[in-house]
């Protein structure tokens, strides 16, 4: 009777401290890992909580281990036809859980950025762009051109130089440069808007014979239309780019004896 009481409260004691050394012994003979098509599953999973088109192909050469600074690098080839990486390095392990850390690797500016990068600077210039369209991804060597075209919301287009200053490792160390040129409805607004708020006028509309040359000194003349009817002409010239944005820039005067009617 006494030995079957024994036997009732050391019974769980024993499983414990078997369970325990099991557990233990798993984790030292086999610890944690991370295979290739669950490496290859947690990159689309990244790529679709950015909200981009699934990959057409993802491709890992080997598993993850849990060895501190263990690398793994990944082949990837985006919906576009693109071809980078995705670089898995091992961190430090918590039991069952391998911690890593997942970066992007590629050498290119993607068509989808690069369209963003010049709607967002032609809007700072004050020319908001109704669509912009880039034949493709940026990459080196440092010097390589590209032309992407940017459409207004009326339906003028104009063409935005991309350059290529700088490359490195990866697309976190590349530059490049946009170049504009100011086409006649860019400058009529931006003329406009410095009639209102420099010169403390209130136009109603600039008209101009055409678009701005690219030359510095090229000139273009302007017919402004201020404070309801009185009619002011513009002489308008091309200045200096803008040494950070490569921008187009441009000076003016009122020359109301210009003024058509």
């Amino acid at each position: 009777m006494h030995g079957r009481r024994w036997m009732k409260w050391a019974g769980p004691a024993a499983a414990l401290v078997s369970l325990t050394g099991c557990e233990a012994a798993m984790d030292r003979w086999f610890p944690p890992q991370l295979k290739p098509p669950q490496l290859e599953q947690r990159i689309r999973t990244h790529i679709s909580e950015q909200k981009l088109p699934p990959p057409k192909s993802v491709s890992c050469p080997r598993k993850l281990t849990s060895t501190s600074g263990d690398t793994v690098q990944c082949a990837v080839v985006s919906a576009a036809g693109d071809r980078y990486h995705y670089r898995f390095t091992s961190e430090h392990r918590q039991g069952r859980l391998l911690q890593y850390e997942l970066r992007e690797v590629r050498s290119f500016v993607t068509a989808r950025e690069l369209e963003d990068t010049i709607a967002q600077t032609l809007a700072k210039g004050g020319s908001a762009a109704a669509k912009v369209v880039c034949p493709g991804s940026l990459t080196g060597p440092v010097g390589r051109r590209m032309d992407c075209v940017a459409t207004s919301p009326s339906g003028e287009t104009e063409s935005v130089g991309l350059t290529v200053v700088e490359v490195g490792e990866d697309v976190s160390q590349m530059r490049y440069q946009i170049t504009t040129r100011i086409t006649r409805e860019r400058l009529q607004a931006g003329l406009k808007a410095a009639l209102n708020e420099r010169a403390k006028l209130s136009a109603q509309s600039v008209r101009c014979d055409g678009p701005l040359g690219e030359q510095v000194g090229d000139l273009v003349r302007c017919v402004a239309v201020v404070d309801s009817a009185r009619r002011v002409g513009l002489t308008v010239k091309t200045a200096q780019r803008d040494p950070e944005t490569h921008m187009q820039n441009f000076e003016f005067q009122l020359d109301p004896d210009s003024a058509r009617h």
